[in-house]
């Protein structure tokens, strides 16, 4: 995969999930999922508007793209945290929500390494990408599909 598209799969994939609160009037699983998944597919949308930088090596212009990126993952995040799970899907939703939260702290990292260029972001990459993996593995067992990237 090239730098940039390995750079817009990991924004996409680190932008989703959220701490929530369960409850015997939350959602049950599939609304939990059809929900997350509309929240995911409107902020890969908007994420892949974003033009990404053609050198993955410039640290400028890797700056200025999470500049654009991380308000678009802290949106998905919110709105995310928003959704009440039902009691019994609500172990597996805190899952999802820990890698989402993960995801953000670390695509902030990478923003303010880049626009300090500080080429360590780059080992934040790395741990973003087994974040993201994380993370859609736990929305997969909640089936939120679009948000797993299926």
């Amino acid at each position: 995969m090239g730098g940039r598209a390995m750079i817009v799969s990991l924004a996409v994939a680190a932008s989703m999930g959220v701490a929530a609160c369960g409850g015997e009037d939350g959602l049950a699983k599939s609304e939990l999922a059809s929900k997350a998944d509309g929240i995911c597919t409107r902020a890969e949308a908007d994420v892949r508007a974003v033009k990404a930088p053609t050198d993955p090596t410039d640290l400028q212009a890797a700056g200025a793209y999470f500049d654009k990126v991380v308000p678009i993952a802290q949106q998905q995040t919110d709105d995310l945290a928003d959704l009440q799970p039902a009691d019994d899907v609500e172990d597996d939703w805190n899952v999802v929500v820990d890698k989402q939260k993960q995801g953000t702290v670390l695509l902030k990292s990478i923003r303010d390494k880049a626009k300090a260029k500080d080429s360590s972001g780059r080992a934040d990459l790395e741990e973003l990408r087994t974040t993201a993996q994380a993370f859609s593995a736990a929305a997969k067992k909640i089936g939120a599909d679009s948000c797993a990237g299926d």
